[in-house]
């Protein structure tokens, strides 16, 4: 197996193996913050080496790493069915020395209290706890750089395309899905859209064409999803995700899982992009391409308010207004019309309101059973991520959302000036200078300790001088 198939099969079993610990029964995994940071398997696919980071237990690693390799039949099992290997590794799991050393670097500075020039705590824990970062490196180098040219060129010499969106589908992921299926159609193509979740309602004109087996796809496209992670597990998604030929998207801290690739991380949208190609294919923007792309420009902005917003994308909103996108009722269904089921979340939301560091960092959270109480769509919980940050004098503003696995899925926005995807890497995730998240396993508490830390972190860094 090559380097590049090694590195996406690790890849999509650390993916699993973060599934099957989620849901395991123990008492030793139960408190503190238990993170997967890398797994390696060996060439021969004998044994995988699992490094795990455990922190804020009182009994130290030693348990929650005992209960892992007592589990690890069970997860090799998993592995198996899941990934459809009739042989899976056999599991290791071992404590990430890197994670346990900079706790212990950060622990000796808050006994000592260093000052002078020695490095601050702050600064300490600034630095990756894991060797996520190199392996996001890593996986930019697994994938081939793509201009909006020839992605067009190979979309338009594919066929029985497949086009995945990201679970918990947004604006942008669905309004490209439905847009480049609409491109393809238009040049004969076989196409189809696939998504882990269902269509949010408010998307529902998008027409997105669902993937119903009628093909065997030969070429699979993502939009808008920056790693393997955020494709989700239901509906045969992972038959297809664990190998994507094509990616078109704007995160710039996309981990280069598809073969070829055209990111630009100035872009608001991936909506921004995928009208640059749909045009290098010489197809007609329609009205109803252009609705679906406006429908990712004006989500993934804000209606145009948020920082990612630049002259180019305005551009990009004029083409589709001439193009005949119907923009007043497009923003009066995207933004101004909010169903009842939401409001009751937002009202819930509201009372668990707290503020933190001196009033610069507000929080928010919404349990598994206050969503379900609610009635919420959960792709209507988006809307909620930019509430604490609207406060005055708050810099981080976090929302906390239970997952059906029992995790926190965490959203983190930030004023100007504050760089929301370096507190969101460190725990994991990514996402943008302004808006970024991460998933946590672990309760309620754990979770908010883990990132209210490198909020901390963040905030008290010493600021480069201009």
């Amino acid at each position: 197996m090559s380097q590049k198939n090694m590195g996406r099969l690790a890849q999509d079993m650390k993916r699993e193996v973060i599934a099957i610990i989620s849901r395991l029964k123990d008492p030793r995994l139960e408190g503190g913050l238990l993170t997967v940071t890398r797994l390696d398997v060996t060439p021969d696919l004998d044994v995988a080496k699992v490094y795990v980071s455990v922190m804020g237990r009182e009994d130290g690693p030693k348990p929650a790493i005992e209960a892992l390799n007592r589990a690890a039949g069970h997860v090799r099992t998993e592995v198996s069915k899941k990934m459809h290997i009739r042989k899976a590794p056999r599991f290791i799991f071992v404590e990430d020395d890197g994670a346990a050393y900079a706790a212990h670097i950060n622990e000796l500075l808050r006994t000592l209290n260093v000052n002078g020039d020695a490095d601050t705590e702050a600064e300490h824990r600034r630095r990756p706890r894991n060797n996520s970062a190199d392996a996001e490196r890593m996986d930019h180098g697994m994938t081939e750089q793509l201009n909006v040219q020839q992605m067009a060129q190979r979309l338009m010499t594919a066929d029985n395309i497949l086009i995945l969106c990201h679970k918990n589908p947004d604006g942008d992921t669905i309004g490209c899905g439905s847009a480049l299926y609409c491109a393809l159609k238009m040049l004969d193509k076989e196409a189809a859209v696939l998504c882990s979740d269902a269509i949010p309602t408010r998307y529902a004109f998008t027409n997105a064409h669902m993937f119903k087996g009628e093909f065997e796809p030969k070429t699979v496209v993502a939009v808008d999803v920056a790693s393997v992670q955020l494709f989700g597990e239901n509906n045969g998604v992972p038959q297809y995700s664990r190998h994507v030929d094509l990616c078109i998207d704007h995160h710039s801290g996309n981990s280069g899982y598809a073969d070829f690739t055209l990111l630009d991380g100035s872009a608001a949208a991936a909506a921004e992009l995928l009208y640059e190609v749909i045009c290098a294919m010489g197809v007609a923007i329609t009205p109803h391409i252009a609705d679906c792309l406006y429908t990712g420009l004006a989500t993934d902005t804000g209606c145009f308010r948020f920082s990612s917003t630049t002259a180019n994308t305005h551009l990009v909103a004029a083409k589709l207004i001439e193009a005949g996108c119907h923009v007043e009722e497009l923003n009066t269904l995207l933004f101004d019309t909010k169903p009842r089921e939401r409001m009751e979340a937002e009202r819930i939301a509201r009372n668990h309101l707290e503020y933190y560091l001196d009033g610069r960092c507000a929080l928010i959270y919404l349990t598994r059973d206050e969503i379900e109480q609610s009635g919420v769509d959960p792709a209507d919980l988006e809307e909620l991520t930019s509430l604490p940050v609207s406060i005055e004098g708050v810099k981080v503003g976090l929302t906390l959302r239970q997952q059906p696995g029992g995790s926190y899925r965490i959203s983190v926005r930030t004023a100007k000036g504050v760089d929301a995807c370096a507190i969101a890497r460190r725990l994991g995730g990514g996402g943008h200078s302004r808006a970024a998240g991460c998933e946590l396993l672990g309760n309620l508490e754990n979770a908010k300790n883990a990132i209210l830390a490198e909020v901390e972190a963040e905030l008290d860094a010493p600021q480069e001088e201009a």
